[in-house]
């Protein structure tokens, strides 16, 4: 079922959300919200964590033991 009311995702186990045409996120009762990474390693980050850390443009990716670090270009 596709639908743009978020009353009908409050009653489902588990919801898709697409952004800007692309898959973004999974929902489910028993994980919470996760991110998808597609097969081109393409993700999109929630839009209030972009907002909050203030990225934006160009960002550096890197690898601090296993987790990946996303930062400032500039930082």
């Amino acid at each position: 079922m596709v639908s743009h009311d978020r009353e009908v995702g409050r009653r489902v186990d588990r919801v898709l959300r697409i952004r800007d045409g692309r898959t973004s996120t999974e929902t489910r009762e028993t994980t919470g919200e996760l991110v998808i990474l597609d097969r081109a390693g393409r993700l999109q980050l929630p839009r209030h964590l972009i907002q909050e850390a203030g990225l934006g443009g160009l960002v550096r990716v890197h690898r601090e033991g296993p987790r990946v670090v996303i930062e400032h270009g500039d930082a």
